[in-house]
């Protein structure tokens, strides 16, 4: 079995977030209520009438599922849907050209003058930002493709992106933690 380890070096980023310490901290995610891993162990049958719903747009709004619960299979994985990371690879992987943007956005002179919150919501929109990108790129090609009955039911090969909602769900807030 072939395994990756992924390594990255949070060097920049690490003291880049120590600079801006305050009390408050940025979230960058689909904001909402908390699925758990033990959320996701609940068996659903293959071919039952909740599964095929899963499988269909109208199953979100009839069983009750959140942006964040699908958001959550969707980063993690389940047995039959593949891992398709939106949130923590992108972020992991561009963290030097999120704090390029952030930098950009003036964040030294902010610090100098004391707005490190106003940092933080600068931080926040460069990672919603990336994100975008990764759904616009399919995670810059890394997604797994839909297979050949989820194309046909969506009419579209777009890993992730059904009526969009998922997409449009991710936001950043600066919050007391």
């Amino acid at each position: 079995m072939d395994s990756k380890i992924l390594k990255h070096d949070f060097t920049s980023l690490d003291k880049f977030v120590r600079a801006v310490s305050t009390d408050m901290v940025v979230r960058v995610g689909i904001m909402g209520n908390k699925t758990t891993r033990a959320d996701m162990s609940k068996p659903v049958k293959h071919g039952t009438a909740d599964a095929i719903r899963f499988n269909n747009r109208s199953y979100a709004k009839s069983s009750g599922l959140s942006n964040a619960d699908v958001g959550f299979i969707h980063e993690f994985g389940t047995g039959k849907i593949p891992k398709r990371s939106f949130l923590r690879m992108p972020i992991f992987q561009y963290a030097e050209d999120i704090i390029g943007m952030v930098v950009k956005a003036g964040a030294m002179k902010k610090l100098a003058a004391g707005k490190s919150i106003e940092v933080l919501a600068d931080l926040g929109i460069a990672c919603e930002n990336i994100i975008g990108r990764a759904f616009a790129s399919r995670g810059w090609g890394s997604w797994a493709a839909n297979t050949a009955a989820t194309i046909k039911r969506k009419g579209s090969s777009s890993p992730l992106i059904d009526t969009g909602q998922l997409r449009r769900s991710i936001s950043s807030a600066v919050v007391n933690p």
